[in-house]
């Protein structure tokens, strides 16, 4: 401490940061030290002047307190009482889309406090899609993956957040490093064939970190998070050659659930922010138990909404998911489904 004050700048006032510990933690205290006056030095010349002196002519000038607001990791995520945020905070996730589902599952990897993230999406932000999406119209028109980061990069200032806005192959063909030096892959593209070509490129090869992919049933009436390490299956598993899942766990009438643009011919698929944010959580919550070591092999969870949304456009349970797993009866949870290799998969067919 006398060091800072002997250092202490006459133009500018100074901040003493005094940190203590006590029985729950380290406390902290502030002091801002005045400017010193051209006259403190006076009679000596420039440098000449003894420690002891110039503490006895600086010391007559007031010292005031100062509030002291801690931004630090260990704070911002646990009040340094969060044993996680050492170990979050390097780590390196990639994530591979950022639309209405990668969106919100980016936002929780940062107040989880990821160390670094890394987002990847080719596609601009459309007016439709911010009621869903967690940036909003002031965001139109941007870049989705760069939009996030430097709206992330602001609210976690000691977090680290790199954006990549072209598809996700030509990422990879310009760096791959991008991602083999992540700890986690995370992919919510919802496209099959972007999302099998990638499960086919980091099956079985020590080049690669486990890769999760997530994505919703229609309606966002059920979700699925599912992770795969090395040869421990791939997506062909647990997909048809349509990229559908084989055991679903909703059911629709003929006629689907998508719904027509109006004066165009598009189509989307109809759900609301509330249903979608269980989803969020679902990947999240995968993300996190594989990061920290507590999920080390290929795994596979699933979100179950609530009956009343299958209702809304009679939906039911599907026959097949009854038959496997039970009935979720009126949903609302989240289920650990086994997983293991399936021996007719045309990518990894056999048992380990």
């Amino acid at each position: 401490m006398l060091q800072n004050l002997v250092c202490v700048n006459r133009d500018k006032r100074k901040g003493l940061l005094l940190a203590f510990p006590g029985r729950r933690g380290h406390g902290f205290a502030g002091l801002m030290l005045p400017s010193a006056k051209k006259e403190i030095d006076y009679g000596f010349r420039k440098g000449h002047m003894s420690q002891h002196i110039l503490l006895q002519r600086y010391g007559v000038y007031p010292v005031r307190g100062a509030s002291v607001i801690r931004c630090d990791p260990s704070w911002v995520h646990g009040r340094d009482h969060n044993p996680d945020v050492t170990i979050l905070g390097n780590k390196t996730v990639l994530l591979l889309g950022v639309g209405s589902l990668g969106s919100g599952v980016a936002e929780l990897l940062a107040k989880m406090g990821i160390g670094k993230l890394v987002l990847v999406d080719p596609e601009a932000l459309s007016t439709e899609n911010t009621s869903r999406h967690t940036l909003g119209v002031r965001s139109m028109s941007r870049m989705k993956a760069a939009e996030q980061a430097n709206i992330l990069s602001k609210r976690f200032p000691h977090l680290q957040f790199e954006s990549h806005c072209e598809r996700w192959e030509l990422c990879y063909k310009k760096d791959r490093s991008i991602f083999t030096s992540a700890d986690l892959i995370i992919s919510t593209i919802g496209s099959w064939s972007a999302e099998s070509s990638l499960s086919a490129l980091t099956y079985n090869s020590k080049e690669f970190p486990p890769v999760i992919f997530g994505w919703l049933e229609e309606q966002a009436a059920a979700a699925h998070a599912v992770a795969f390490f090395g040869e421990e299956g791939c997506l062909r598993c647990i997909t048809d050659d349509m990229g559908r899942p084989r055991v679903p766990v909703t059911k629709w009438p003929g006629v689907g659930t998508q719904k027509m643009v109006p004066m165009c011919g598009g189509v989307f698929q109809p759900y609301g922010a509330n249903e979608l944010s269980y989803s969020q959580t679902l990947v999240a919550d995968l993300v996190a138990d594989i990061l920290l070591g507590r999920v080390t092999s290929s795994a596979h969870q699933v979100w179950i909404g609530q009956k009343k949304l299958l209702e809304r456009e009679n939906g039911e349970w599907h026959p097949d998911w009854i038959v496997r797993h039970g009935s979720p009866e009126n949903g609302g949870r989240m289920m650990i489904v086994p997983f293991k290799n399936d021996v007719s998969c045309p990518i990894c067919g056999r048992p380990l």
